[in-house]
């Protein structure tokens, strides 16, 4: 079973004290650490926070991720899903994982865009909110 995430999420990609990095690039993924926010339910102040291990970044968004984020930025996931389906191992055996996995398609950098501020000429994706001054990290 899997679904999809929808479009304009926006996350931070951890940043760890010290010099342990956080995003790590192989041949054909990159996988990092992210934290999520939402406000609490009507009548209540604050935000609500989630955290996710080891994302895995595919396809275009492994390429965006090793050319254009590091570790601290707030990104916007455009295309993903979350799954936790089974699989067989090498040798047959049929595993079922402990937890959900996030795999992302599609991801850019968010920034707050300035009015009358253009944007032309940025290889990375803007994602221009009117609510942005309500993320919380």
């Amino acid at each position: 079973m899997a679904f999809q995430l929808q479009a304009g999420q926006r996350a931070k990609v951890a940043l760890f004290k010290g010099d342990k990095t956080n995003m790590k690039h192989f041949d054909k993924y990159t996988t990092a650490n992210l934290s999520t926010s939402k406000p609490k339910g009507k009548g209540q102040d604050g935000f609500t926070y989630s955290n996710w291990s080891y994302v895995r970044f595919v396809g275009k968004a492994h390429t965006f991720m090793m050319e254009h984020v590091k570790d601290g930025d707030l990104i916007v996931i455009e295309s993903g899903i979350v799954t936790k389906e089974n699989y067989e191992n090498k040798d047959g055996v049929t595993v079922y994982p402990t937890s959900e996995q996030i795999v992302i398609f599609d991801v850019g950098l968010y920034r707050k865009a300035n009015k009358g501020q253009s944007e032309s000429g940025e290889e990375t994706v803007v994602a221009d909110d009117e609510d942005s001054d309500s993320i919380p990290f």
